[in-house]
């Protein structure tokens, strides 16, 4: 049997009220076995989207340019679907190429979730999640991102960015 992932929030990329104006929450998984996750929450429609933030990887040419970016770390050279649109979403969002492609690539997965999220703007949500978790009932939502920020402020006491702090 495989263990779950426990997934606990760390960062809230979105409006500091994200019931009304829309959150982004970065999690990890405590256990370190799966790649951390961005859930979106939509405020207007009152859906949840869970978007994997996976590491990429610089393809570059043999004169060093960077020529798109891969999510596959046995096969490096292989782009993911959004390469070759980087330099647009870069644009789009008033960023510099060779940064924006950086904090991809970054190993600090809010940096990397800020990247996701240019992403996001650009292709639209959908792109990454298909099947958003839908809450029909206010209440729900509520409680779901009051959870999430009660999780950000807990992580604190053990998480400091990326490396985990010790505990006594």
């Amino acid at each position: 049997m495989t263990a779950q992932p426990s997934y606990f929030c760390i960062a809230n990329l979105g409006d500091v009220n994200p019931f009304e104006y829309g959150g982004a929450f970065v999690c990890i998984d405590r256990r370190g076995t799966y790649d951390p996750i961005l859930l979106i929450y939509d405020q207007d429609f009152k859906k949840r989207s869970e978007v994997t933030l996976e590491p990429c990887y610089r393809v570059v040419s043999s004169t060093g340019e960077i020529l798109s970016v891969g999510t596959n770390k046995f096969h490096v050279t292989h782009p993911e679907w959004f390469s070759e649109s980087l330099e647009e979403v870069a644009e789009f969002n008033e960023r510099d190429f060779d940064e924006f492609v950086g904090e991809l690539v970054s190993t600090n997965v809010v940096t990397r979730a800020d990247a996701y999220l240019a992403l996001i703007d650009y292709h639209g949500v959908f792109e990454f999640d298909q099947y958003p978790y839908i809450y029909e009932k206010e209440e729900d939502a509520r409680n779901f991102c009051n959870q999430m920020l009660a999780q950000i402020e807990e992580s604190k006491t053990w998480w400091d960015g990326y490396f985990k702090k010790k505990v006594n």
